[in-house]
């Protein structure tokens, strides 16, 4: 292959576009991927930024590397002022407030309503399988990511409330109030 070769680190994880994701470093053939420091070891910060599909695998080196094609969004999918933005916006924020509130864990950290990928934020915020993130990294249409969102955000709401109760009731004991 004559092409210019992406290094990849396979891991169980989809990184959406302008999400974090913190790795520890310690297999060598991953240290020689990121052209190892002195001290061996070492923790790095990885940000998703453009999104592509792999058109060969190259097995030369001692880590994985492959042949990537970037692809974008389809042109003038979703206006700023798209209704279904506001709405999977307030869905998240309903949803981050109920989730903090039921579970003792930190709030969920607002999304940047800037970004026109905001469905992208969303769903690296909350709870989703693997398979749900992945189906919405290879789709080119916010339109239709925000679609997805809203009815996955939607469900999950439901699901929220259902175990509300499901734990107000047996807090009571079984009784209902």
């Amino acid at each position: 292959m004559t092409e210019k070769l992406l290094p990849l680190f396979p891991l169980k994880v989809v990184l959406l576009p302008r999400t974090e994701i913190p790795l520890h470093i310690f297999e060598e053939r991953y240290k020689e991927m990121i052209r190892k420091f002195e001290d061996g070891r070492m923790d790095i910060l990885v940000r998703g930024q453009r999104r592509f599909e792999l058109s060969g695998l190259d097995q030369e080196k001692s880590y994985l590397r492959g042949a990537a094609e970037f692809f974008e969004d389809e042109e003038g999918d979703v206006s700023p002022m798209d209704p279904r933005r506001k709405q999977a916006i307030e869905l998240y924020q309903q949803l981050a407030k109920n989730f903090s509130s039921e579970q003792s864990t930190e709030p969920l950290l607002p999304p940047d309503v800037g970004d026109p990928q905001i469905s992208f934020q969303i769903v690296s915020r909350v709870p989703v399988d693997l398979t749900f993130r992945q189906t919405l990294l290879e789709m080119r249409s916010e339109a239709t990511r925000l679609d997805r969102t809203i009815s996955y955000l939607q469900k999950m709401a439901v699901r929220l409330k259902g175990l509300a109760r499901a734990q107000a009731k047996a807090g009571a004991n079984g009784r209902s109030h």
